[in-house]
């Protein structure tokens, strides 16, 4: 899958759009034996959820000016350095006293900020996926979810972390839903956690 989960799911179904102008055809048109959602548990949930979007872009509006890069490097796909910038972003607030990024309310159960809207997209994200699987199994292939595990994830299955957010919340939420839909899930933060520490000693 590619993008937000609304938008792997219209590829998987309808194709889309290419770089250069012209369409590539749906996902489902190869025929796959096997077909793989990528989770990134910072936006992926808020991006199901229209309202939690438009806060995120006034948020991202007058935010710090790491933010902004922050928000340009999720969007190219450099996912390290994004995480660099979230904690220069998150430093820049503290010393200015601001109320930490939306974004970080998904590591929050519950939410303090827009619990509601949050509680929304994750029921959202479950009906995407019984809607994906439904029609990646009616083809007759498989269907599983990764959770690309960020920063932060890493470091919490690597050892205790001594702030208020709870780091594996998505990826256990997300497994919850997977089971209940008898989805394979696979989550990248243990082994990665598991390397962080091995790379120390």
């Amino acid at each position: 899958g590619k993008g937000s989960p609304t938008e792997a799911l219209a590829a998987l179904r309808d194709g889309g759009e290419a770089g250069d102008g012209s369409r590539y055809p749906p996902g489902l048109a190869f025929e796959p034996d096997v077909v793989l959602f990528a989770f990134m548990p910072f936006n992926d949930i808020r991006n199901n959820s229209p309202e939690l979007e438009a806060a995120c872009q006034r948020e991202a509006v007058r935010g710090t000016p790491a933010r902004e890069q922050y928000v340009r490097c999720l969007q190219s796909g450099f996912y390290f350095s994004a995480w660099l910038w979230d904690g220069v972003d998150g430093l820049w607030r503290a010393l200015r006293e601001q109320r930490t990024a939306l974004d970080l309310e998904v590591f929050r159960d519950p939410p303090e900020r827009y619990p509601e809207l949050w509680e929304q997209a994750w029921a959202e994200t479950r009906r995407l996926l019984a809607e994906a699987q439904q029609l990646v199994e009616s083809q007759g292939a498989r269907i599983g979810v990764i959770n690309f595990a960020a920063g932060m994830e890493v470091t919490a299955h690597a050892g205790p972390v001594s702030d208020p957010y709870d780091y594996t919340l998505p990826a256990r939420r997300l497994h919850a839903i997977c089971r209940e839909l008898g989805i394979a899930f696979f989550d990248l933060g243990p082994g990665f956690g598991a390397q962080a520490i091995a790379d120390l000693l």
